[in-house]
């Protein structure tokens, strides 16, 4: 129970942050694009990561799994990706995150 709340508790945390700072405006509504971008492009998936990482028991990890796992997920964003920008015909940035 505890490595979960360890993995997602700061991710929950980050988001309740940002949720505070937009209610009360600390934060001048001109500024907070590029606070978004900070936090969906760099902190989170970096938090996300390391969280990742330091609970991963890697001397029991079958690499058969993490290849399925990790490959497939690839597939599915690029797939997501691509239909992004050819049938939707949005911006780089926004397939991405719709691949995500």
């Amino acid at each position: 129970m505890f490595p979960l709340l360890e993995i997602v508790l700061p991710i929950f945390a980050v988001v309740f942050v940002g949720w505070l700072v937009g209610r009360f405006e600390v934060i001048k509504a001109d500024r907070v694009n590029g606070l978004a971008d900070f936090t969906f492009f760099i902190a989170i998936p970096a938090l996300m990561f390391r969280s990742v990482v330091r609970n991963i028991r890697w001397e029991t990890a079958d690499p058969g799994v993490l290849l399925a796992y990790f490959g497939s997920g690839l597939v599915v964003y690029g797939v997501a990706l691509v239909i992004g920008l050819r049938v939707f015909r949005i911006r780089l940035e926004e397939a991405a995150m719709l691949g995500l």
